[in-house]
């Protein structure tokens, strides 16, 4: 299912837990466009030239086989660009969450599972568990907020990438001890998709609690990031060289709030246009 998800797909979609997907599937399938031109040297380059020629922007982490090449490569770049938006920016676009779209449960997806470390230090396979409310931009009224469209605009021009290739804003709430579980933003059936996978995550933070609400890495060493509003953090999903397939070690989560309100919005970079492809109700 994840080698070769276009064949299981067509043939096996029982044993992927896949029936419901199988008509999109048969409509969307091979049906995509070309490549964000910055991309094409391998996300390795992309994410030098990044450091190199945007202001603000450090290394939080950074791939540490010498073979970027290398068929198992695990681990990828985090990069954060601080002071990206102001915290007026940063405002107008908690406004447009509050005011153009509403809030709601956040949802994991249906049957995403991840690997995760239990108190023997060894693996285990469990359910992604998530508490926070979402607020996510799918209709005109919030896409046509000018600073909706300025802050995506100013990510496109910093990130060298259309905003054709971006999803919908997902805005996120979370309160006291709410969190997001580790988790992997590679999804299995976009790699069928028009739109391809989502090769980036971009999170920005819009207000930062008092204590605890970390974003963890722990495959990077057990890394934590804490940021302020305004900052924003990029990982890759994707292998460099292989932006089709995933990188494994880019698993991360949301921790706990331990004292006040974290906000932040997510967006999702893909491979090919995400636009074109959700007009043809292929998402």
């Amino acid at each position: 299912c994840n080698s070769n998800a276009r064949f299981m797909m067509a043939q096996c979609p029982l044993a992927c837990q896949s029936c419901k997907e199988s008509a999109t599937f048969s409509r969307c399938a091979g049906i995509q466009g070309s490549k964000p031109r910055v991309i094409e040297d391998g996300l390795y380059s992309y994410y030098r030239s990044i450091l190199e020629n945007t202001a603000n922007a450090r290394v939080i982490a950074k791939p540490k086989k010498a073979n970027v090449e290398a068929e198992e490569e695990e681990q990828g770049w985090v990069v954060s660009i601080s002071n990206f938006l102001t915290k007026k920016e940063c405002g107008e676009l908690m406004d447009v969450a509050n005011k153009k779209i509403g809030w709601q449960p956040s949802r994991a997806e249906q049957n995403q599972i991840s690997l995760v470390l239990n108190h023997e230090g060894k693996r285990t396979v469990d359910l992604i568990k998530r508490d926070s409310s979402s607020a996510i931009c799918k209709q005109e009224a919030c896409r046509s907020a000018p600073p909706y469209k300025r802050f995506l605009q100013k990510l496109s021009y910093a990130t060298g990438i259309p905003v054709s290739h971006m999803e919908g804003i997902e805005f996120v709430h979370y309160g006291y001890a709410q969190y997001y579980g580790v988790h992997h933003d590679y999804h299995i059936h976009d790699s069928w998709r028009p739109s391809g996978p989502r090769i980036m995550t971009v999170y920005l933070t819009l207000s930062s609690p008092t204590r605890g609400g970390a974003t963890g890495f722990p495959d990077l060493d057990w890394l934590f990031v804490d940021s302020t509003a305004g900052d924003l953090l990029i990982w890759p999903n994707v292998q460099s060289n292989e932006p089709t397939k995933k990188l494994s070690g880019m698993s991360h989560e949301a921790l706990p709030v331990v004292e006040g309100n974290k906000y932040g919005a997510y967006v999702w970079i893909h491979l090919y246009n995400f636009e074109e492809s959700e007009k043809r109700g292929c998402t």
